[in-house]
């Protein structure tokens, strides 16, 4: 769907309800392609940032998954950080290493344009959003209206949900994480950080990365 149309959409959405509900979209279009068309309409455009190693490991854990399920072999989460390093075959080796060097470009090349199309102000932390109802209260809610009170009712009830949509079964630190790739996964990484000059990025979002 064209991005104009995508938007204008929104705005019959909201029209039809007599503004009495609030629309958004997330996942519609990469990277800052929807910042001009939204704002144009008055409304308030924002992106997801997540510390770097997390948001890769997240990525390939549940790539890793639906390739293998996709070639008849399930293994647990957990279990795909050696796979990773014993691949099965030098095909699957080649996929997997695929899969997560595309990860990197891609993700690393959007997460660079919207950094400098919007600055850190319209970005929202991954981390702080899911784990903090006081960030949601003080960071989210403002982005999303003025006019409606945010009760610490609905907040329980909302983080009272508990993890859902995850690739990990257990939470782990970026550090962990890091620790349980093989070398040449720390390596890529690290070369597509430095290529996308990522360090600005993780440094405006307090984002440690001293990758040793």
């Amino acid at each position: 769907m064209p991005i104009d149309a995508f938007f204008d959409g929104l705005i019959t959405c909201h029209d039809a309800t007599r503004g009495e509900k609030i629309f958004g979209s997330m996942h519609g279009y990469h990277g800052a392609a929807g910042k001009k068309p939204c704002e144009q309409r008055g409304g308030l455009f924002s992106y997801m940032t997540r510390h770097p190693v997390t948001r890769m490991d997240s990525y390939i854990v549940m790539m890793a998954d639906l390739y293998l399920r996709d070639q008849g072999e399930p293994i647990p989460n957990e279990a795909v950080p050696e796979r990773l390093a014993n691949p099965r075959s030098e095909q699957e080796r080649r996929d997997l290493w695929t899969i997560f060097s595309e990860g990197c470009d891609s993700f690393f090349y959007y997460d660079r344009e919207l950094f400098l199309a919007c600055g850190a102000e319209l970005g929202i932390k991954t981390e702080e959003l899911v784990n903090s109802p006081a960030y949601f209260r003080a960071s989210v809610w403002p982005r999303i209206t003025n006019s409606l009170e945010l009760t610490d009712e609905y907040l329980r009830d909302i983080y009272g949900i508990g993890r859902i949509g995850v690739h990990r079964k257990r939470p782990v630190s970026w550090q962990n994480a890091w620790a349980g790739w093989p070398d040449s996964y720390r390596g890529e990484l690290w070369r597509q950080f430095e290529r996308y000059e990522m360090k600005q990025v993780a440094n405006a979002f307090d984002y440690q990365m001293s990758l040793t």
